[in-house]
């Protein structure tokens, strides 16, 4: 036997693999996680609806004011 092999063996086998790089999915396997994260989904799109439909409904007032009122 070499020394070099001898060197690298250790004493109670090989040295176990690293674990694999966990999937970016991964966190939506709990329930928990998945209802907070889609419930967010959800709000997050129905704020987007109602900043463009107040963005819309500003392009047909012709009062600066109301417009005003809109974004306060």
């Amino acid at each position: 036997m070499s020394s070099t092999a001898d060197a690298s063996a250790s004493p109670s086998g090989p040295a176990p693999a690293p674990p694999g790089r966990p999937s970016a999915l991964a966190p939506l396997r709990h329930p928990i996680f998945r209802a907070v994260w889609i419930t967010s989904l959800v709000t997050n799109f129905g704020g987007l609806i109602q900043s463009v439909g107040a963005a819309w409904m500003m392009t047909s007032i012709a009062s600066a004011q109301m417009v005003a009122l809109v974004q306060a």
